[in-house]
């Protein structure tokens, strides 16, 4: 077996040493080449590289933003996608199951390629970018955007930096206008017919999968319906009131259903997703931020990740 474990060398996690240590691991298994990033969407160019080689997987050893990348480039072929924890929230490899500590997370995927323990899920894609779990159009992605344009005081407050900068963006936004329509419920696990279009103010998440992020320890649940298996599910603010922000933020982390406040709307299990603005404003697919736009189509792609688990 083939593998490229891609590692971004800035991650909290991936010093060089514990990058040898996973790589001479693996290499029991596997015959393994280790590549690290050095610019932005650099893991989507080695992942397609490594695709068109016909390499049997490859690992991203990062953060999210790395996973992100390297699924741009194995999403839809048949080269297996395998996830270490590298970064500081790790939302996707917590999703899977994975232990945060690398070294248990490294034998659980030593004792997945030895016994060849794969699974095909689905995955959305945004406009052409394929994500694994969410996709922000508006608000929290603004806050994304402005997180990542300042990388000094991510390291230094760390999840912290979202909430300080959240505020900043509440007051640029809060006459912004997004519309939302909703395409047609699948057929397995169809719920309660409900309205197929909306328009909320400046919020809307599109999730694959639960929880959304993580604060911390605590899961915030922004579509708690949301499996890796079935389709896409949307949450929306009708406004960003500093009041509606507080509560979403309460029920979203306690556990409680984010939908059951009046200022939330949402869909459960969808095909597609059509969100619209006047103005352009940001998206981003998996915590990574990827631009503005004033218009994004998102569906879902059946069995697009052939993940090792």
């Amino acid at each position: 077996m083939r593998i490229l474990i891609v590692t971004n060398p800035v991650a909290r996690r991936t010093r060089p040493h514990l990058t040898r240590w996973v790589a001479n691991t693996l290499s029991d298994v596997a015959k393994v080449r280790v590549a690290p990033t050095t610019h932005r969407n650099h893991a989507s160019e080695l992942a397609a590289e490594a695709a068109a080689d016909g390499l049997d997987a490859v690992v991203a050893l990062g953060g999210d933003g790395t996973v992100n990348e390297v699924l741009q480039g194995v999403a839809g072929t048949d080269t297996r996608l395998a996830v270490l924890p590298g970064g500081s929230t790790n939302v996707y490899a917590r999703t899977l199951g994975l232990s945060q500590r690398l070294v248990t997370a490294t034998s659980i995927l030593h004792e997945a390629l030895e016994t060849d323990r794969t699974r095909r899920v689905p995955a959305g894609l945004a406009g052409d970018r394929w994500f694994a779990w969410c996709v922000g159009f508006g608000y929290d992605a603004e806050v994304v955007r402005e997180v990542e344009s300042h990388p000094r005081m991510k390291r230094t407050l760390g999840q912290a930096s979202f909430l300080l900068h959240g505020w900043g963006v509440r007051q640029r936004m809060h006459e912004q206008t997004i519309r939302i329509q909703a395409g047609p419920a699948r057929p397995i696990g169809r719920q309660e017919d409900a309205p197929i279009s909306t328009t909320t103010a400046a919020a809307a998440v599109i999730c694959k999968a639960d929880p959304y992020t993580y604060l911390g320890p605590l899961a915030s649940r922004m579509c708690p319906e949301a499996t890796l298996e079935r389709g896409l599910d949307c949450t929306a603010m009708t406004d960003l009131s500093l009041p509606t922000l507080l509560n979403v933020m309460r029920k979203a982390l306690t556990g409680r259903h984010v939908r059951d406040l009046a200022a939330v709307t949402g869909w459960h299990d969808r095909e597609t997703f059509d969100l619209s603005s006047d103005r352009p404003v940001a998206v981003h697919t998996d915590g990574d931020p990827v631009g503005r736009t004033t218009h994004l189509s998102v569906k879902l792609v059946l069995d697009a990740i052939n993940l090792i688990v």
